[in-house]
């Protein structure tokens, strides 16, 4: 028969066309599921099927053997001698030796109910991991140690740090209902941080200079506490700053972690000990630097408008970001 779908004909495209698709198929198996039947639910990613199902490779009956996919599909969830034993004898299992010998991946009284539950909780993880996930699958079924280690490598690269996987990170911290899914609440973070940050470059913008063009600038004195505010509200006001520590943390704390959320909070704090040290380096080498500028007001007031400018860049750039 002609090849018309890839490396399949039509009648195998039926049962493997599941295979092809991006995302999750889940079969709902009820009553009997016997030859092209029981075929066309193999094509799924799982299978569930009522306690009651009768399931068989019936083509032996006919003098036939499975020609949808079978031979490609079975091999893959049952032993050797089960398949052996199936194909030979065309007699049907009921669901229960089914799931025992693998066939079937669990019972359920009513299984349609039971796929859509199981579908709503997989779509509510990341769509792209998800597909990454199903592709990786289908090569570690079929290729060799080698290629699986290299197509696990670039599924994973094209992974992190991602939208998707922020999103999932966040919702597993309890933020995404605040930030990644509700447009209202991120709505509200981004636009009192896009006024914060606008009112800090007009402020700079519309400092007035002094009359004496040859005295010095000074900088009157700034509270410590009134220094520590300013940072945090920069911080805390823009969401994307959670985002960005949510997806980067996690990714140095093990699956088998015991206690994740204890690794999370170290590793956070070891992160911004290694910050502070280097921005009270960055704050030292700037002061000294800057005690040489203050000397040339023309320059100085040039820097604050400069930074003004940049202030303003940022609010407008907060006030475009989208939702992720």
């Amino acid at each position: 028969m002609p090849r018309t779908h890839d490396d399949a004909n039509l009648m195998q495209e039926v049962a493997m066309v599941w295979q092809r698709v991006p995302v999750p198929v889940i079969a709902a198996v009820h009553g009997v599921a016997y030859g092209a039947g029981f075929q066309l639910a193999l094509g799924a990613d799982i299978r569930i099927a009522h306690p009651e199902t009768k399931l068989a490779i019936l083509e032996m009956k006919w003098g036939l053997v499975p020609d949808m996919g079978g031979m490609v599909l079975l091999p893959k969830l049952v032993r050797s001698d089960v398949l052996r034993r199936l194909t030979y004898t065309a007699e049907p299992v009921g669901a229960e030796q089914a799931e025992r010998w693998g066939l079937v991946t669990e019972l359920a009284d009513d299984p349609l109910a039971a796929a859509q539950q199981l579908a709503q909780v997989i779509a509510g993880k990341s769509p792209t991991a998800i597909r990454a996930a199903k592709r990786l699958i289908a090569v570690a079924e079929t290729a060799d140690e080698v290629v699986v280690l290299d197509a696990e490598s670039r599924e994973q690269v094209a992974l992190i740090g991602k939208p998707h996987q922020m999103e999932v990170i966040a919702a597993a911290f309890g933020l995404s209902a605040i930030l990644a899914t509700s447009a209202a609440a991120f709505t509200a973070v981004k636009i009192v941080g896009c006024v914060y940050l606008l009112y800090l470059g007009a402020m700079l913008l519309i400092s007035r200079e002094s009359d004496d063009p040859e005295r010095p600038l000074t900088t009157p004195a700034v509270p410590l506490l009134t220094i520590f505010y300013q940072g945090f509200l920069t911080n805390i006001l823009n969401p994307k700053v959670a985002l960005f520590f949510l997806a980067f943390v996690p990714q140095f704390i093990a699956a088998d972690a015991p206690n994740k959320p204890f690794a999370f909070l170290l590793l956070g704090l070891i992160f911004n000990i290694n910050g502070m040290l280097w921005c009270h380096f960055l704050a030292w080498s700037s002061s000294s630097v800057g005690g040489q500028l203050k000397q040339n007001k023309k320059l100085v007031n040039y820097l604050s408008k400069a930074t003004g400018c940049l202030f303003l860049y940022f609010g407008v750039r907060l006030a475009l970001s989208r939702q992720v």
